[in-house]
């Protein structure tokens, strides 16, 4: 007797313990076992702030040249903020700074958009880089050289960026077996933006557009290839296009480009090709063309840093039709203070010589000096 007590005394104490862990649950409310509240997405907010930093000198040599000195100044400041709102927008506001006079600079916006990243082709809205030419799409913090190619920078718009509809995404990625090289993770990358232009049209014809696409292939650790097609119906403002090394408006521009990097263990080679036409209303259409070639050797890796020596050669045909030509050579030395992340914290130094077949542009001889902290 006393046992069987004791064992319905212990199942007592069971069963409220076990009561007490799982209430029951009023009447009139289902029993769903396992059943969950749903996650307010909408109040989540994530947001993180960074900053882009270049601080640089140049010093040209005045013999037989305009003396375009600028000495220490701060090349440019990019504040970044970026984040994510919910489950599947994204948002990036970038304010620049920039001091090329002495004395003196400019604020102004670089990037700012807003991005839909439910679907596989991505949804970006605002401004942000358009993607054209290889030498004007890459970022100005992985910049492998201080200044970008001048086939480039003279066919792009102030900061390389428009405001406009960006669509991009991954067409393909899949790790792939490859002869040689053996496993690499391939991808194809599009990319196509709608954007305004510089500048709007004057009279009846309104606003111009520009289209421009972009298709990148990257096979990882061993190369990267891309083509881009660009179009647009706007005058430009002065100073934007150049035609002989004068600053004139054109109602249209477009052009085609394509580009190619190859890395092999520390060498990495590549170069850009680049073929457009202008129409101006007051003049004849022109072509113009360049190319130039890239060659960077990694000769010191080190824990606390590294080091690379690399070489640029650019030949620059403003107008296929004036029989002059510009030939600009660029060597320099990178050094990298963080290894796993290059571009965070980096010393460029480069030499560039510039010379034009046009007598009255003065030749160009001259040695920049930046250093870079990206966080």
């Amino acid at each position: 007797m006393m046992r069987l007590v004791l064992v319905l005394f212990g199942l007592c104490v069971c069963l409220g313990a076990a009561w007490a862990d799982n209430p029951a649950k009023p009447a009139g409310q289902p029993k769903e076992p396992g059943k969950t509240t749903l996650e307010d997405v909408w109040s989540k907010v994530s947001v993180k702030l960074g900053a882009l930093v270049r601080l640089g000198a140049l010093f040209e040599d005045p013999e037989g040249q305009v003396d375009d000195n600028y000495y220490f100044r701060v090349d440019n400041v990019f504040l970044l903020i970026k984040g994510t709102y919910g489950k599947d927008l994204g948002f990036f506001v970038q304010p620049h700074y920039s001091n090329y006079l002495p004395g003196g600079g400019t604020m102004n916006g670089a990037d700012m958009w807003v991005e839909y990243r439910r679907f596989p082709v991505k949804i970006r809205l605002g401004k942000t880089q358009y993607p054209g030419s290889f030498g004007a799409f890459q970022p100005t913090g992985k910049l492998d050289f201080i200044t970008r190619p001048a086939m480039c920078t003279e066919t792009a718009l102030p900061q390389l960026r428009d405001i406009g509809l960006l669509l991009h995404g991954d067409l393909f990625s899949r790790e792939m077996e490859l002869p040689v090289v053996g496993k690499r993770q391939m991808t194809v990358t599009l990319y196509g933006m709608i954007s305004n232009g510089k500048q709007p049209r004057a009279g009846s014809m309104g606003e111009g557009m520009m289209y421009t696409g972009r298709a990148d292939l990257t096979v990882k650790g061993l190369m990267k290839f891309g083509v881009c097609y660009l179009k647009d119906y706007q005058s430009h403002e002065l100073g934007e296009i150049k035609v002989n090394g004068v600053a004139n408006p054109v109602d249209s521009l477009r052009y085609a480009a394509c580009d190619l990097t190859v890395y092999v263990d520390d060498f990495r080679v590549g170069g850009e090709v680049i073929h457009g036409r202008i129409e101006d209303a007051g003049s004849a259409p022109w072509y113009f063309e360049g190319a130039y070639a890239v060659a960077f050797y990694k000769f010191y890796k080190g824990k606390e840093f590294a080091a690379e020596a690399g070489v640029r050669y650019q030949l620059w045909d403003r107008n296929t039709d004036d029989g002059y030509e510009a030939e600009t050579l660029t060597c320099g030395v990178n050094i990298f203070f963080n290894p796993k992340k290059p571009h965070s914290a980096k010393l460029q130094v480069n030499y560039r010589r510039m010379t034009d077949d046009d007598p009255a542009k003065p030749d160009k001889n001259a040695l920049d000096v930046l250093m870079q902290l990206c966080f």
